[in-house]
């Protein structure tokens, strides 16, 4: 490997940059997060509608991320800069490979604009931020 394509592995690592297949996963920047603030905003209040009273542990996360599976669909495509289609398109491994590697790019970013949405919903009140097992 040569010594600027170390560096650039290196300063990618640091920014969390990844590829998976074909597709540059990074970190959203301030624009791109201003693009889907309002499709993330529609998808927290589905998961607040579908979310259980109280306590909101891993099985109903998973089971509300699966529910609402095409939900996520625009959010990937504008995030990737791609047509919906090629989203809808790939094999589902990919899809949800993908999907992980948004997530992981943006994992504080994310978790602290749904706790946000969350903590402001009646439905979920003061028990939204509180860990579960």
């Amino acid at each position: 490997m040569s010594q600027a394509n170390a560096q650039r592995s290196a300063d990618e690592a640091l920014m969390n940059i990844q590829k998976v297949g074909p597709y540059t996963i990074r970190p959203l920047s301030f624009g791109a997060m201003a693009l889907v603030t309002p499709m993330l905003t529609d998808v927290t209040q589905k998961i607040i509608a579908l979310a259980p009273e109280g306590r909101f542990g891993m099985v109903d996360a998973l089971q509300i991320g699966f529910q609402l599976l095409p939900e996520f669909i625009p959010i990937m495509a504008r995030i990737l800069d791609v047509e919906e289609e090629e989203i809808k398109g790939l094999e589902g491994h990919m899809g949800m490979l993908l999907l992980s590697a948004i997530w992981n790019a943006n994992e504080r970013l994310f978790t602290d604009f749904f706790t946000l949405a969350a903590t402001l919903c009646p439905k979920v009140g003061a028990t939204a931020a509180e860990p579960t097992a």
